[in-house]
């Protein structure tokens, strides 16, 4: 992704027309920085996609798209990939167990569904909005926007996955000798914490 800032600064300035419904011609620097952020990572996210690339390039005879296309194409998909994980977290959130755990629940109940009704794949994608109180099993990811949730919520999945393996009751009683006030105060992985005592 190697784009002379003279081809993004044409894309940021149409962004700050939208931003600012054309109503001012002047933004904040914060501002400005932020949609820049937005562009690069909408183009970011058209790069990393393998199948759209090879399909623009070759259809362009190989060579590489413009910033604008990049940019259009990287906002698609940053779209597409929000619907695949408001898709994800429902699917987790029908039959989610918390195991009375409530940093486990307030992050997958209370927040995640604000991000889905908060997040700005247009001027703002590289925000992910959330804190994710919750460590997810194999820790930090790192990524921002909604690659960040993506892959956040297929690691809640994989999660909950193990732990249906085994009864609630027991993962209850596991966490409990763990952090006797764990429903409180647990904010270590519960998947892990199940885990690394079973293997014992």
């Amino acid at each position: 992704m190697n784009y002379e800032m003279e081809e993004l600064l044409p894309i940021v300035a149409e962004l700050a027309d939208k931003y600012t419904s054309k109503e001012s011609t002047s933004i904040p620097y914060e501002t400005a920085q932020m949609l820049m952020g937005a562009v690069i990572y909408c183009i970011r996210e058209y790069w990393r996609d393998e199948e759209s690339k090879a399909g623009i390039i070759a259809a362009d005879g190989g060579n590489l798209p413009d910033a604008r296309l990049a940019y259009e194409k990287g906002y698609e998909l940053v779209l597409k990939k929000t619907r695949l994980a408001k898709a994800l977290y429902d699917e987790i959130i029908a039959d989610f167990e918390d195991y009375g755990c409530r940093n486990y629940s307030d992050t997958i109940r209370l927040g995640m569904p604000q991000f889905f009704l908060r997040y700005d794949a247009r001027f703002s994608p590289q925000d992910h909005l959330l804190t994710l109180d919750y460590p997810c099993m194999g820790g930090l990811i790192q990524e921002s926007g909604v690659d960040l949730i993506f892959e956040y919520l297929k690691k809640i999945r994989e999660e909950q996955r193990i732990l249906e393996t085994f009864e609630p009751e027991e993962v209850r009683e596991i966490l409990e000798e763990a952090c006797p006030e764990y429903e409180e105060l647990f904010f270590d992985n519960i998947c892990e914490a199940v885990l690394r005592r079973s293997g014992e």
